[in-house]
């Protein structure tokens, strides 16, 4: 009896130290999934107060340029603080999620870029000299005004828009020369802000509708599933723990019952020791089927705790096996990595920005393109003798020509032109290979043109 009871609290003990494993081991990757869910969070309302600010208009946008830029550094350091996390295989895969909040803080700093230029632009040109002539103030507010009537007005005429500039530009060149490098200056950032305006609301859209936002939301999602599956783990668990004991005390109590029937049988059989042999026969016979009907009791029971003891380790095996191919499928899930392709060689005139600043009309494009041509086939012959005998000419001539390059999104004719220019303004001597640069791609760019024109003109004709 002492040595069954022995065996039981044995049984009892390994129970429960290994039902305290289970639930500890859950408890602590459920503490880890929690933290992360948490930084996923925090990160999902950080970025949902950047996509408010986004919502706001220009003007008021670059107001908190300081403070979107001091959010975008607060999530950067809430993704490097996430891509540190180490998590087991109950974790949730976060290399895509990290992935993609890398690529929305790329945006994100392209878009403070074009906003900044658009900032400092705003403050040099409210910032007025001491001494500034009526007639320099006077194209400054000009040109301020022409740079927020593009930026605001939903119709817009490009060529007028450059006509303007030019204009003022040759206003400028009128005015004394100590006031013409500011304005110069401010032509010059102007030209580029409406260069870069239709890229910049493309990084707004691309920035608002960015798939962060659903990959956020799907990883909350995930993360709450994963939780409750631990919780549900634990519960199936405990059950199985409280069956096994139930179990063993059942049995505990019929060993204890069929222990003290055969006490009672053994002192009856003490007690009344018949003076016959007849009757020591029947004491005997009824002895053994007492004894008899207690080995088959516990037989019956012993198969009883068999069966359940089998029922019990198939469920275990059966949930090891489940999580064992959870962990299989996480971990081919996160050795997948996306293919990278390598991007398209960028042509000399990006016409399909071109076509989407002029809000997809085809007709002013072809006419954009064939007054560059008429206007600009002969600027390098034009530079070259303007260059010998007229530098502030030849300086207005590269500098028009940046300026129309500049509309037709050609870069290369754009940088060589500011090259040109920079160097005229500061006095230098200009190269022979800076002309021979230009020409090379102002051929380059008018080749490209004359294609271009070609080939609409003959889809033209052929579908009318």
């Amino acid at each position: 009896m002492l040595e069954l009871n022995r065996r039981y609290f044995r049984f009892v003990a390994i129970a429960l130290a290994l039902w305290l494993l289970v639930v500890a081991a859950v408890l602590h990757y459920s503490h880890k999934q929690q933290q992360l869910t948490d930084q996923i969070e925090e990160i999902t309302l950080s970025i949902n107060e950047l996509q408010h600010k986004l919502y706001l208009p220009t003007t008021q946008r670059v107001k908190l340029i300081d403070d979107i830029d001091l959010e975008r550094q607060l999530l950067y350091a809430q993704t490097l603080q996430l891509k540190s996390e180490t998590l087991s295989w109950l974790g949730v895969d976060i290399t895509h999620t990290v992935y993609l909040l890398e690529r929305f803080m790329e945006q994100l700093a392209l878009l403070l870029a074009d906003e900044v230029r658009f900032s400092d632009f705003i403050e040099n040109i409210t910032v007025q000299p001491d001494t500034i002539s009526p007639e320099a103030l006077g194209l400054g507010n000009e040109l301020a005004s022409v740079v927020l009537n593009t930026l605001y007005s939903e119709v817009t005429n490009p060529r007028a828009v450059y006509l303007r500039l030019e204009q003022i530009q040759h206003q400028t060149y009128q005015l004394p020369v100590t006031e013409q490098p500011r304005l110069l200056q401010l032509i010059a950032q102007a030209s580029s802000i409406l260069s870069q305006s239709a890229n910049t609301e493309f990084l707004i859209a691309r920035t608002i509708n960015h798939p962060i936002y659903n990959e956020l939301d799907r990883q909350m999602k995930k993360s709450q599933s994963l939780l409750n599956q631990q919780l549900w783990m634990v519960t199936l668990f405990s059950g199985l723990v409280m069956l096994a004991l139930l179990v063993l005390v059942l049995k505990s109590r019929r060993d204890k019952d069929n222990d003290a029937e055969k006490q009672d049988l053994e002192s009856q059989q003490q007690a009344h020791e018949p003076d016959d042999r007849s009757a020591d026969l029947l004491m005997a016979q009824d002895i053994e089927r007492s004894e008899e009907l207690v080995r088959q009791k516990l037989i019956e029971h012993n198969q009883e705790l068999v069966v359940l003891s089998e029922e019990v380790e198939q469920e275990s095996q059966r949930q090891k096996q489940q999580h064992n191919q959870q962990t299989v499928d996480s971990v081919e899930s996160s050795n997948t990595k996306p293919n990278k392709t390598k991007p398209a060689p960028r042509m000399a005139i990006d016409f399909d920005q071109m076509l989407h600043t002029l809000d997809d009309d085809q007709d002013s494009m072809l006419l954009l393109l064939n007054v560059f041509i008429s206007e600009h086939s002969q600027d390098v012959p034009l530079f070259r003798q303007t260059l010998s005998e007229d530098r502030e000419k030849a300086t207005r001539v590269v500098h028009t020509l940046k300026g129309v390059s500049g509309t037709l999104f050609a870069d290369g004719l754009r940088a060589i032109a500011i090259e040109l220019e920079e160097t005229l303004c500061a006095g230098n001597s200009v190269q022979e290979e800076q002309i021979i640069q230009l020409e090379k791609e102002l051929d380059a760019t008018l080749g490209l043109v004359h294609s271009y024109i070609a080939k609409h003109s003959y889809i033209a004709k052929h579908s009318s």
